[in-house]
């Protein structure tokens, strides 16, 4: 079949005709400057890291890198719902970033990147719907986000770096992203990077809510029984990715317990305050414990009495001449310093200290005093002398363990007299013991009311 030779040209006459019925969108020159370590991004339409185009016609960005830059280190991360072709052409020293017409999203967050290391400012793209037509300028302008929302984007286009250790990284809406692996205790400062956007980074205020620290000569236990990266938001409608700050704020004396810190954030008009809080625990640091327990020792309290052993009536003991169970309280000061009772010590030997004591079967005459060993925030192994006052013989009055008393009618002369001996027992802590005397108070008021029934 032989086509005419006008059909070609009606061909390209058509072809020629829907081309030149689209329109090509906008174009922008920006340019790559600085080290390789932290570029930075340029333009006479840049405003801020903002580019606004015609949703219309779409826009292409062409991004120079001139020597010893080079395009082929560069690249861009976008939304995956965002239709964009990224072009590197080493051999100009450019890249084109190309949105077509009618993009997806009104707002493009298009962060680059040149050798791993973040460009700054992000690169953000607005589609101005309000301006079919128009091409791109630095003048047009875009209602951010509500404040609110601001604070809680945590799109961040760059990395952040902050120091480890025991510090605290927050969000700037107070939500955390590290915090120190153990809890401070009164006295250790508290360390917070606040991280957001830049703008309102700048903005930004931390203040002290709780109280500060009443320091005391000694607090005794049981004295007073009574980062980074572009995370995802709830909210990520209208946030676009943004170039994030660090704030560093640092408090000292913090009083134990529940802490917490305020973050104000200033809006744009200057007295709006976005209010968020932050909390966190302070651990007390005690100088002693005071304890309860049990120890056994060697130290006999007997009693004396005449008994007859089938010959004769002699002279014996009645009860308690050997080792037996006495109830003590003491008190143990922490002599390495202050001590953190939640955690172990530091040095294992920092765990034994010295105490002092009392027998609470009989106060007047007992003493105790040796070391302990704690083996957690509760329970110590404790072991050393006690010295009892107790009933003994008179021998100046005649009478003798096992021989006949002479006076059958009198009973068996005594005096007291201090004795010393060896003991060993466990002790808890006194916060520790009313909390587990509480509980066994009331399971066994629940299994009496449950017999009851």
């Amino acid at each position: 079949m032989i086509r005419p030779p006008w059909i070609p040209c009606i061909t390209a006459v058509l072809i020629a005709s829907t081309v030149c019925a689209q329109t090509p969108p906008a174009r922008i020159d920006l340019t790559l400057t600085g080290p390789a370590q932290s570029p930075t991004l340029t333009g006479a339409a840049l405003d801020g890291g903002s580019l606004h185009f015609d949703p219309s016609t779409g826009i292409q960005v062409i991004v120079a890198c001139p020597v010893p830059l080079s395009c082929a280190k560069l690249a861009a991360h976008a939304d995956a719902a965002i239709a964009s072709d990224f072009i590197a052409n080493p051999q100009a020293q450019s890249f084109t970033l190309v949105v077509p017409a009618l993009p997806k999203h009104d707002t493009l967050a298009i962060p680059l990147a040149y050798d791993g290391h973040a460009v700054l400012p992000a690169l953000t793209l607005y589609a101005d719907k309000n301006a079919p037509g128009k091409a791109a300028a630095a003048t047009d302008t875009v209602t951010p986000p509500p404040l609110a929302l601001r604070v809680r984007n945590k799109r961040c286009a760059n990395a952040i770096t902050v120091p480890g250790g025991d510090v605290y990284v927050v969000w700037l809406d107070g939500t955390p992203i590290s915090s120190p692996a153990r809890p401070l205790v009164e006295g250790q400062s508290a360390e917070f990077y606040v991280i957001g956007e830049t703008a309102l980074i700048n903005r930004v205020k931390v203040v002290r809510k709780s109280a500060l620290r009443t320091v005391t000569v000694s607090n005794v236990l049981g004295a007073t029984v009574n980062a980074a990266g572009a995370a995802p938001d709830l909210n990520r409608q209208g946030l676009p990715v943004t170039t994030c700050g660090v704030f560093h704020a640092e408090f000292n004396d913090l009083a134990p317990g529940a802490a917490e810190v305020e973050i104000d954030v200033l809006g744009d008009d200057g007295t709006t305050e976005l209010k968020n809080t932050f909390d966190f625990d302070v651990n007390a640091l005690y100088t002693g414990a005071y304890t309860v327990g049990a120890i056994r020792t060697n130290v006999g309290s007997p009693a004396f009495a005449k008994v007859y052993n089938g010959a004769d009536t002699v002279v014996s003991t009645t009860a308690d001449a050997g080792k037996r169970i006495q109830y003590i309280m003491t008190y143990t000061p922490f002599v390495w310093g202050a001590r953190d009772v939640t955690r172990p010590p530091a040095r294992w030997y920092e765990a034994i200290d010295p105490f002092v004591g009392v027998v609470l079967n009989d106060i007047p005459n007992n003493a105790i005093a040796g070391l302990s060993y704690s083996l957690g925030s509760m329970l110590y192994v404790i072991g050393g002398v006690h010295a009892a006052r107790v009933l003994t013989l008179d021998a100046n009055a005649g009478a003798e363990m096992g021989k006949p008393f002479e006076n059958r009618a009198a009973s068996v002369p005594t005096v007291k007299s201090w004795k010393t001996g060896w003991f060993w027992g466990i002790a808890v802590d006194l916060q520790g013991a009313i909390g587990l005397l509480k509980t066994a108070l009331s399971s066994t008021t629940a299994a009496s009311s449950a017999a009851g029934r």
